[in-house]
């Protein structure tokens, strides 16, 4: 066999071996659901990512995308449901709950617009988890001290049998109101 032949050959069984590589990679990757994403701000949180938070979100339009790393389009579902890592009690009608253990989709309270290819989120002003929560359930009050902003929720994206999951927050109660200070022109000291 001439050397010719024989680069020809490996050159070859090189290619074949890295083509099957690849497809054995990209169907493992599917297989594990591994290629599906939601996308936020030039981020792609993918479900075997650990730990995604989108942190609180700011007044207005929030754009996201769903889809997957292989360009496939794929139906997908949104739901927005309590945080269970971030569990605060609150009294509704005279009985005391848990925020952890409640499965409701609050996604309405978010504005909640399915487009093509991902959905939009609308935060607003007014929009706190203790307005959701005399929304849904009347008089309702926040019991103990918790923290004002925190991941309160879990956004969760159902996309080819693969959940992608990320923590997001908005406030727990409003601000309070700005006390007025008045200064004394002659207490300013230079």
């Amino acid at each position: 066999m001439s050397k010719t032949v024989k680069t020809i050959t490996a050159v070859l069984t090189a290619l074949l071996i890295t083509v099957l590589l690849c497809g054995a990679a990209i169907w493992l990757i599917r297989r594990e659901g591994l290629d599906v994403y939601v996308g936020y701000k030039d981020k792609k949180y993918l479900a075997s990512d650990k730990n995604n938070s989108l942190g609180c979100l700011t007044i207005g339009e929030h754009t996201f995308t769903v889809g997957s790393l292989t360009g496939e389009k794929s139906d997908y579902e949104v739901k927005i449901t309590p945080n269970p890592n971030k569990p605060f009690e609150y009294m509704t009608d005279g009985s005391v709950r848990l925020w952890k253990n409640n499965d409701t989709d609050f996604k309405e309270y978010f504005g909640f617009k399915k487009t093509d290819g991902g959905f939009t989120l609308e935060t607003t002003a007014e929009l706190t988890i203790l307005s959701i929560l005399e929304n849904s359930y009347g008089e309702a009050e926040i019991l103990g001290d918790y923290k004002r902003i925190a991941d309160y929720f879990l956004l969760t994206a159902m996309c080819e049998n693969t959940a992608v999951t990320v923590t997001l927050g908005i406030p727990l109660f409003p601000p309070k109101p700005a006390e007025n200070i008045t200064v004394e022109p002659e207490q300013i000291i230079f």
